[in-house]
């Protein structure tokens, strides 16, 4: 397949993260809660762990395999609705308003996908079906002479899911075939009506 000037595309930004805490993984099945649509996102990143090992017979190397285990992720937000960010790291608020995290508290599983913006005002859809955060740190500092901005970061791993193996999937909205539903569907196995 040929490639024209305009396959050439750089990733310009970050629009919007699709977010559901998983409920269930097997090997016969899986479900996630409901797709939480968040656009306040700021960033995000996912390095694959891989490792390259080597053989080697007759004084030489004579073969490289790769193996691979997962992979590392990170998100940034401008801010989050309290109760998205209490049940993607596992806190519970009681019935007197109060949020509770102790040495009880787990993070749950989620499926998420983020959509990174291209300079022609395309998109690239990166899929995770299986990540687990650890807790956020809570930090703030004093308003000086002008205002800083806070941001919540969270990190985490991604691994493959039980049900079916998937790991990560990716999609470009000018793919002749696109359609958002598919993916989600894909990462959240619902019925995500679709985005342009």
């Amino acid at each position: 397949m040929a490639q024209t000037k305009n396959d050439y595309q750089a990733i310009t930004g970050l629009r919007r993260a699709y977010i559901a805490v998983m409920k269930e993984d097997t090997q016969e099945a899986v479900s996630y809660d409901t797709v939480h649509e968040i656009d306040s996102v700021k960033t995000f990143g996912v390095s694959p762990e891989s490792s390259l090992n080597k053989a080697y017979a007759g004084n030489r190397q004579v073969q490289v395999a790769q193996s691979n285990s997962g992979a590392t992720f990170n998100m940034t937000f401008h801010s989050l609705p309290d109760a998205i960010r209490e049940a993607i790291q596992g806190e519970t608020r009681g019935e007197d308003g109060i949020t509770r995290s102790n040495s009880e508290s787990v993070s749950p599983y989620l499926g998420i996908i983020a959509e990174f913006t291209k300079e022609d005002g395309s998109s690239r859809f990166v899929g995770l079906t299986k990540a687990i955060l650890t807790p956020a740190s809570e930090e703030a500092q004093t308003k000086e002479d002008s205002v800083e901005f806070g941001e919540i970061a969270l990190e985490g791993e991604a691994s493959d899911r039980l049900f079916d193996g998937e790991r990560k999937l990716t999609k470009n909205s000018k793919d002749e075939d696109f359609d958002f539903s598919v993916l989600s569907n894909l990462v959240f196995l619902n019925d995500t009506k679709a985005q342009g």
